[in-house]
């Protein structure tokens, strides 16, 4: 009659220092650290710390689940700007159908599209890398790093 832990139960060694939220009130700085350190961690990892993400370093089932799930999110962004691109060649290469209610052939709007453009390869080429470099990573490899 074993019992299984789920994955709230489970003993985990605690994160690194530096993996830890600031204090809640900076002497300084006031609360702006912590909101800025739960901004960032919303926006790289889906959560406002970076526990659960520590949790997934340690125990195989979540490490999968999490890397497939990162894996899918960097796929979706490569699409959307794969959608940017083929919008932004289109804008590039056409004269506008109406010239003075939108006229994107002046310059400052072709320095605006370029610019688009490049961040759209960009994030395309460093998506496809990290997912190249993610599949073929192992847990305990990304936990000591």
């Amino acid at each position: 009659m074993s019992q299984e832990m789920t994955s709230d139960e489970k003993e985990y060694p605690p994160p690194p220092p530096h993996w830890k939220a600031p204090e809640a009130y900076h002497p300084v700085f006031g609360p702006l650290p912590l909101m800025l350190y739960r901004a960032l961690c919303l926006v790289s990892v889906c959560k406002l710390t970076l526990d659960h993400h520590w949790h997934a370093k340690c125990d195989e089932e979540i490490f999968q689940r999490e890397k497939d799930q990162l894996i899918g999110q960097i796929n979706n962004g490569n699409i959307v700007c794969g959608l940017i691109l083929a919008t932004t060649a289109a804008f590039i290469t056409t004269s506008p159908p109406v010239s003075s209610i939108m006229n994107y052939t002046t310059l400052p709007a072709y320095v605006f599209l370029l610019l688009s453009f490049a961040q759209a390869i960009g994030s395309i080429v460093t998506g496809t890398a990290v997912i190249a470099v993610y599949q073929s990573v192992k847990r305990p490899w990304c936990r000591d790093v």
